[in-house]
């Protein structure tokens, strides 16, 4: 399951304990004066001293408290008043397992709302956004999950099946004059959702380095919250899935 928890990666973050002057650390952090400086140190739970005036201050970084808060902040772009734990929590099992980049947001949160760690699937997919826009991860358009959405609900199906609802979609709207919106229901009735397909993401091997250490994050994280949740994590994964391939099999018969 954990393929990259031990990494050898290149990649450091911009910020790393050290001595620093205000401007060459206003540069990396990109804040200007005193008070802004603290301000973002803070926020970023890093552990810091400073002393001298002026544009003599030094600051010393004793203590990056949350390396994978920075990280998503500095390389990412992802907002300081996030639940970066929620982040952490999709990222794992993104970068872990080569099955989930493929499955739809409602299947990664529903598998998650199992464990009581809920993420909407409004939120994996601006996180999944996040790997995109910055290159990290691209749109895989050559394989797909075909499955049946209605609300929270999420059943996967075969090729096939999404093919027969959508064919029996069209009968009733073009052929027997029925409006889209009860062909639809029909089709939730019948199914238990709306026949939707989902690409999946793949990860772009010139930016390997930053994944592996971003990996390398998200595992201590998990690790130094608590080892059982680490391992409760693989545990439940391994379950569910065993799960989804039993409701495949029965949504065909």
């Amino acid at each position: 399951m954990n393929r990259k928890k031990e990494t050898c990666s290149t990649f450091k973050l911009k910020l790393e304990p050290g001595t620093y002057s205000i401007t060459e650390l206003g540069k990396i952090i990109n804040s200007n004066g005193k008070q802004a400086i603290d301000r973002k140190l803070r926020s970023w739970e890093v552990s810091y001293s400073s002393t001298g005036r002026g544009a003599a201050r030094k600051y010393t970084i004793e203590e990056l408290r949350n390396p994978f808060k920075i990280f998503c902040i500095t390389e990412l772009g992802i907002d300081v008043h996030t639940d970066f734990n929620k982040i952490r929590d999709v990222y794992y099992f993104l970068l872990n397992d080569p099955e989930v980049p493929f499955w739809p947001a409602e299947k990664l949160s529903a598998f998650l709302d199992s464990m009581d760690r809920s993420v909407s699937r409004q939120s994996i997919r601006k996180y999944i956004e996040k790997l995109i826009v910055n290159n990290y991860a691209g749109i895989d358009y050559q394989n797909f999950k075909y499955y049946f959405a209605y609300k929270d609900n999420y059943i996967e199906t075969t090729r096939e099946r999404y093919s027969q609802a959508w064919r029996k979609y069209w009968i009733l709207k073009k052929e027997e004059g029925m409006d889209s919106g009860y062909a639809i229901w029909d089709m939730i009735c019948c199914y238990g959702g709306v026949a939707r397909k989902h690409e999946g993401i793949a990860f772009n091997g010139i930016y390997t380095s930053q994944i592996d250490y971003l990996n390398s994050l998200v595992c201590k994280s998990l690790e130094d919250e608590t080892v059982s949740l680490f391992e409760l994590y693989n545990t439940n994964l391994i379950r569910y899935k065993e799960q989804d391939a039993e409701s495949i099999f029965k949504s065909d018969f």
